[in-house]
């Protein structure tokens, strides 16, 4: 109950720098899976709100404020699929990209992994994410030719439809 009140406090307090990298963020993995599972609609205000914390006025984000939100956003992302959740797993894939034009190399392994492990639907829904964004397909594109990696997701690194 109560980190689902923290999550609807987090969707109506849009963007709160301090609410959300003080508390949010540092919220473990179980404390995360457990608070979208309760409330998903708010869950994806708070995913669409993470790309508002970096207004360029009011607040810069730091390199590690951006290690610490990929991080959390990977477990929301993960937990998104596993529920098949999937305009949540859009969202959050979108606001990784979105984070991942600051080239940070620490979260980039991890985004890399997790896009490299995509299949199904899911890696249908992040390859229409990865065409929305392509000034950071460069950061992935070893994926291209990994056999391994679902083939949407080598196809729309390679730029194709």
């Amino acid at each position: 109950m109560a980190l689902r009140a923290l999550l609807q406090l987090a969707a109506r307090a849009h963007a709160d720098y301090e609410l959300y990298m003080d508390v949010l963020v540092s919220l473990d993995d179980e404390q995360t899976r457990a608070a979208v599972s309760a409330d998903v609609p708010a869950a994806r205000d708070v995913v669409q709100a993470v790309q508002d914390l970096h207004t360029g006025g009011h607040v810069t984000l730091e390199y590690s404020d951006v290690d610490r939100l990929v991080t959390w956003l990977l477990v929301v992302a993960y937990h998104a699929e596993q529920i098949e959740e999937w305009d949540l797993l859009e969202d959050t894939a979108q606001a990784i990209l979105y984070l991942d034009r600051w080239d940070r190399w620490d979260v980039q392994r991890d985004i890399h992994a997790w896009l490299a492990s995509r299949t199904g639907h899911g890696a249908a829904i992040v390859a229409n994410v990865l065409r929305r964004n392509p000034e950071v397909l460069s950061h992935f594109r070893s994926l291209a030719s990994n056999a391994a990696a679902d083939h949407r997701i080598r196809s729309a690194i390679r730029g194709s439809a």
